[in-house]
């Protein structure tokens, strides 16, 4: 599931339903899947935190990231 998610991370998580799969992954992943998803939205932080789905999935992600890189 990882490798098929994390192309797409972005429209998912800007996705009304898919944003839940993203968030469930994020919360089940291993901290090396966790800096590679963080990779792949850091560029989108603007879209993420203006978007009403995209804001919980950065939310999970700014929990599960390590202190240093907040």
């Amino acid at each position: 599931v990882y490798n098929e998610v994390v192309p797409e991370i972005l429209n998912l998580s800007l996705d009304r339903f898919a944003n839940f799969v993203v968030q469930k992954l994020i919360e089940r992943a291993r901290p090396s899947m966790i800096l590679v998803i963080a990779s792949q939205l850091k560029r989108h932080i603007l879209d993420l935190a203006e978007n009403a789905y995209g804001t919980r999935v950065l939310q999970k992600l700014l929990e599960k990231l390590p202190d240093d890189l907040r």
